[in-house]
C-alpha cells in the first residue's frame, strides 16, 4: 500500500464510497415496495376499519342515550332514534366484516372472532321497551298474555 501512487489511493477511496452509495440506494429502492404495500394496507383496510369502529362506538352510545331518554319521557321518537342507530350499528358491523375478510392477516389474528363477539353482544343488548322478566313460577306464555309483546322494534 505504501508503494501505490496517491492518485490510485484516491480513486480506490472514491470507488469504495460510490460502491457503498450504490448498495444503500439499492436496498432503499427494494424496501420502498414494502413500504408502499404497508401504506396501501393502512389506507385500504386499517383506516377505514378505524372509521367503522368509531361509527359503531358512536351509534351504540347514541342508542344508550335514546334508551335513557325513552325511559325518562316515554316518547316514541326516542324508540325511532334507537331503531335508526341500531340499523347503523348493524350496517357498520357488516362493513367491518367485509374489511376484515379482505385482509388475511386480520383474519389470522382472530379479528373476525372478536367482531362476532361484538355483534352478538350488540344483539343481546337490544332494547325491548315494556319488557320485564317473568316472575317466579310464571311461565313465559303467562307473562306474555298479561304484558303483551311490547311495541315491535
Amino acid at each position: 500500500m505504501k508503494n501505490i501512487r496517491i492518485g490510485i489511493k484516491i480513486a480506490l477511496g472514491f470507488g469504495l464510497v460510490i460502491t457503498a452509495l450504490i448498495v444503500v440506494g439499492l436496498v432503499g429502492f427494494l424496501k420502498s415496495s414494502t413500504i408502499q404495500d404497508q401504506v396501501g394496507d393502512l389506507s385500504g383496510t386499517h383506516i377505514p376499519l378505524s372509521d367503522v369502529i368509531t361509527t359503531i362506538d358512536s351509534a351504540a352510545t347514541g342508542q344508550e342515550l335514546a334508551v335513557t331518554k325513552y325511559a325518562l319521557h316515554q316518547e316514541e321518537g326516542f324508540l325511532k332514534e334507537y331503531r335508526e342507530l341500531d340499523k347503523k350499528v348493524d350496517d357498520a358491523i357488516g362493513k367491518a366484516r367485509q374489511l376484515i375478510t379482505g385482509d388475511q392477516e386480520l383474519v389470522e389474528k382472530g379479528w373476525l372472532v372478536t367482531l362476532d363477539k361484538i355483534a352478538k353482544g350488540h344483539d343481546i343488548r337490544r332494547f325491548q321497551p315494556f319488557s320485564r322478566p317473568p316472575g317466579r313460577g310464571e311461565s313465559e306464555a303467562t307473562f306474555r298474555s298479561h304484558t303483551g309483546p311490547g311495541p315491535p322494534l
